[in-house]
C-alpha cells in the first residue's frame, strides 16, 4: 500500500493539512512541535483504529478550541488499485468510510479486515511494532535487549498476544485433570473411584431384583382391576357429558325462543313507537311545552286584566268632573237691572200717582236690592265651579294617560302571545292546550312502550337491526333444535338423561375408588420391595453416565495435552523459520545501516534474542554491549525484516519518525 494523499482536519494543531507523498520515500521537516509525530498518529488511527473508539489517545487528537471531531482522508494505491480511507472520529458523530474498487464500506469491522488484507498488518498494535517507527520506542526497547525477542515472537505466532495464555490454560487444564493427589485430586481420579463404588452398590442392587416378582404380579392383577373400572367410568362421564351437552342445547332453544319472541314483540313495539312519534304535534318534549303553553296561559290572562284596566281608566275618564249645575250670575244682573229699570220708568211715569208710585218703587228697588244679591252669589259659585272643573280635567288626563300606557303593554303583549302560538303551531291558547293535552297523551304512551322494551332485556331501537336480531335468534335456536334432533333419544329428553348419567356415574365411582384402593396398596407394597429396584436402575444410569464422563475427561485430557505439544511444536517450527529468516534479511541490513562494521548476526530459535558478531575479536555480543546507535539500527532492521516475514509480497507503509536521532551522520 503507497499513500498518495492525506488530509488532516481539526486533528491536534492541523486545522486543515493536505500532504500528497512522492513514489518512493517521502521526508517531511520541520521544528520541534511542528506536528511531524501528529501525522504519524493520523496514519495509524485513519489505518486502524474505529472512528466510534473512544480512547485517551482519540480524545487528545481534538483540536483546542474546536468543536469539530478530527478527520482523517487517505487515498491510497494498493497493486494497481486506488482507494480512499476516511474516518471522523467524533463518538456518537463518527464517520467512517472505505472506497475501493467501486465500492463503499462503512462497517467498521469490514473496513478494519480489508485495511489488514491491503496491508498485510492484522492490528494497529502489530503495526506498532514493526512498520510504525518512532524513536522514543527504540529507546525504550534498547535499553532492555530480551524485549527485542518477545515482539518478534509474539508478531513471528501471528498474535499480538502470543500463545503464552493458551499455553497456561492448557497446562492448568491438564492439571485438573491429571493431579493424583489425596487433598487435590484430579478429575480422573475423582472419576475412577465413583465408578468403582457405583460397581459395588449395583453388584448388590442386582442380588435384590429376584425379590420382586411375586409383589408385582398381585400389583398387576389389581392395576387391571382398576384400569376396566377407570375406563368404565371414563365411558359414563362421556355419556354425562352428551347429556349435559343436550340439555345445554335445549337450554339454547328455549333462550334462543324466548328471545326469538322478545325481539319479535320489541319489533312491533319500535314500529308503533316510531308511528307515535312521527305523529306527535311537535318536536318539543312534553316538559318544554308545557312551560310554553303555562306561558301563552299566562300572556292570555295579562291581555285580560290589561283590557279591563282600559275599560276602567275610560270609565274613569268619563265619570270625571263635579256633579253641580254651572251657576248662572247674568239672570240675577238682568233681574236687577230689569227692576231699576222699571223703578226709573216709575218714578217717571207714576211720579203723579202718590202712595201707589212709592210703594212700587219700593217693590221695585227690594227686588233690585234681592236680585244684586243672588248675582253676586251666582259670580262667586261661578269661580268655585271653574276650580272644580280645572281639577276634574286633571284627573281626566290622568285616566286618559294610563289608559293609552294600558293599551301599549296589551298591544305588547298580544305581539308577545302572537309569537308564542306561531311558535306552538297554535292559532289560539285554546288550540295549544290542545296541542298539550295531546302530546302529554302520546309522551305517555311512548313511556309506556319504553317501558314495556326495557321490560323485554332489549336496548336496541332500530327496527332493521331489532329483525336483523330476532332472525338470528331464531337462527340459533333452529341450529340448537337441528343439533338436539341429531342426538335421536338423547335430544328427546336430555334431563332425564342427565339424571340417568349422573346416577350410573354414582354407582361406578364407588366401585372405581374400591378398586384404586387395592391397586394403591398393591402399589405401594411393591413399592416397599422396588426401592432396590429403582435403586439398581439408578445406579445403572449413574454407571453408564460416570463412564462417559470418565471417557470423555479422558478424551479431554489427551485433547489438550496434544493441542499443548503442537503448540509447542508449532512454535518451535515457526521461531526456527524466523530465526533463520531473520538471519538471511537481517545480516545485509544491518551491514548497510552500520556502514559495513557489523555484518553477521545470530537468531536464538527459542527466544528470537540476537547477537552479532564483533569485528575485533570475531565473537558474538548481545546488543546490551553495544551503543546506542548501533542498539536502534539493529532494531530498526530488526523491525523491517519482520515486516518482509510477515507481509509477504504485501506492503504496508512504513512510517519513520526520528529514528535516525542516535546515529551518527555518517550511519545516517
Amino acid at each position: 500500500m503507497r499513500i498518495t494523499r492525506l488530509h488532516l482536519t481539526d486533528f491536534k494543531t492541523h486545522a486543515d493539512l493536505e500532504i500528497e507523498p512522492a513514489a518512493g520515500l517521502t521526508v517531511i521537516r520541520g521544528p520541534n512541535e511542528a506536528g511531524k509525530s501528529t501525522l504519524q498518529k493520523a496514519i495509524e488511527l485513519v489505518l486502524f483504529r474505529k472512528a466510534d473508539a473512544n480512547r485517551e489517545d482519540i480524545r487528545r487528537a481534538w483540536s483546542w478550541g474546536s468543536s469539530e471531531p478530527p478527520t482523517v482522508e487517505l487515498e491510497f494505491e494498493s497493486e494497481g488499485t486506488a482507494g480512499t480511507l476516511r474516518k471522523r472520529f467524533g463518538g456518537s458523530r463518527s464517520e467512517g468510510e472505505l472506497t475501493i474498487e467501486g465500492q463503499t464500506i462503512r462497517d467498521y469491522t469490514l473496513i478494519g479486515e480489508k485495511v489488514a488484507d491491503l496491508t498485510g498488518v492484522p492490528s494497529e498494535a502489530f503495526f506498532r511494532a514493526t512498520a510504525s517507527v518512532g524513536h522514543a520506542e527504540l529507546d525504550a526497547v534498547s535499553g532492555d535487549e530480551p524485549a527485542i525477542g518477545d515482539r518478534l515472537q509474539k508478531a513471528i505466532s501471528g498474535a499480538d498476544r502470543g500463545t503464552a495464555r493458551a499455553k497456561k490454560k492448557l497446562e492448568t487444564a491438564i492439571h485438573r485433570y491429571r493431579t493424583q493427589g489425596h487433598k487435590n485430586p484430579g478429575l480422573l481420579k475423582v472419576a475412577r473411584a465413583e465408578i468403582e463404588l457405583l460397581e459395588r452398590e449395583l453388584a448388590e442392587g442386582e442380588a435384590a431384583l429376584t425379590r420382586l416378582e411375586a409383589d408385582r404380579a398381585h400389583w398387576v392383577e389389581a392395576s387391571e382391576r382398576r384400569d376396566e373400572l377407570e375406563l368404565e367410568l371414563t365411558r359414563q362421564q362421556a355419556d354425562l357429558a352428551e347429556a349435559q351437552r343436550a340439555e345445554g342445547l335445549a337450554q339454547e332453544r328455549d333462550a334462543g325462543q324466548d328471545r326469538y319472541e322478545r325481539l319479535w314483540r320489541a319489533a312491533e313495539l319500535s314500529v308503533e313507537e316510531d308511528e307515535l312519534r312521527r305523529g306527535l304535534p311537535t318536536s318539543l318534549s312534553p316538559e318544554q311545552l308545557r312551560a310554553n303553553v303555562a306561558h301563552v296561559q299566562g300572556l292570555e290572562f295579562e291581555l285580560s286584566e290589561l283590557q279591563a284596566e282600559i275599560d276602567t281608566a275610560a270609565q274613569a275618564a268619563a265619570s270625571a268632573g263635579p256633579d253641580i249645575v254651572p251657576p248662572r250670575p247674568m239672570r240675577w244682573l238682568g233681574a236687577s237691572v230689569l227692576f231699576v229699570t222699571l223703578g226709573w220708568l216709575n218714578m217717571i211715569l207714576l211720579a203723579d200717582a202718590g202712595p201707589v208710585a212709592f210703594v212700587i218703587a219700593g217693590i221695585l228697588g227690594v227686588g233690585v236690592a234681592v236680585t244684586l244679591v243672588q248675582a253676586f252669589r251666582m259670580a262667586r259659585k261661578r269661580r268655585v265651579y271653574g276650580l272644580a272643573m280645572q281639577l276634574a280635567q286633571a284627573e281626566i288626563d290622568a285616566h286618559q294617560e294610563h289608559a293609552r300606557d294600558r293599551e301599549e303593554a296589551y298591544r305588547r303583549r298580544r305581539r308577545e302571545l302572537d309569537g308564542a302560538l306561531e311558535a306552538l303551531g297554535a292559532d289560539n291558547v285554546r288550540a295549544a292546550e290542545g296541542i298539550l293535552a295531546t302530546t302529554e297523551e302520546q309522551a305517555a304512551s311512548l313511556a309506556k312502550i319504553e317501558g314495556e322494551l326495557q321490560g323485554l332485556g332489549v336496548e336496541e331501537h332500530s327496527i332493521r337491526r331489532l329483525q336483523e336480531a330476532r332472525d338470528q335468534a331464531a337462527g340459533e335456536a333452529a341450529q340448537a333444535s337441528h343439533a338436539l334432533a341429531a342426538l335421536g333419544s338423547l335430544g328427546e329428553d336430555p334431563t332425564r338423561a342427565r339424571m340417568e348419567a349422573q346416577q350410573a356415574l354414582a354407582q361406578t365411582t364407588p366401585a372405581r375408588d374400591e378398586a384404586r384402593s387395592e391397586a394403591d396398596q398393591a402399589q405401594g407394597r411393591v413399592g416397599a420391595n422396588a426401592v432396590d429396584a429403582e435403586l439398581v436402575a439408578t445406579l445403572a444410569e449413574r454407571l453408564v453416565a460416570a463412564r462417559e464422563r470418565l471417557a470423555e475427561q479422558e478424551r479431554r485430557a489427551r485433547v489438550y495435552e496434544g493441542t499443548l505439544a503442537a503448540i509447542d511444536a508449532a512454535e518451535v517450527a515457526t521461531l526456527k523459520t524466523a530465526a533463520r529468516y531473520l538471519e538471511e534479511r537481517m545480516g545485509p541490513t544491518i551491514a548497510e545501516v552500520t556502514d559495513g562494521r557489523y555484518d553477521d548476526i545470530e537468531v536464538d530459535e527459542k527466544s528470537l534474542e540476537f547477537r552479532v558478531r564483533a569485528p575485533e575479536s570475531g565473537e558474538l555480543v548481545d546488543v546490551e554491549q553495544l551503543s546506542q546507535g548501533t542498539a536502534d539500527q539493529l532494531y530498526l532492521a530488526a523491525r523491517l525484516g519482520l515486516v518482509r516475514l510477515v507481509t509477504l509480497d504485501r506492503r504496508p507503509p512504513l512510517i519513520l519518525d526520528d529514528p535516525f536521532v542516535s546515529f551518527d551522520p555518517a550511519r545516517a
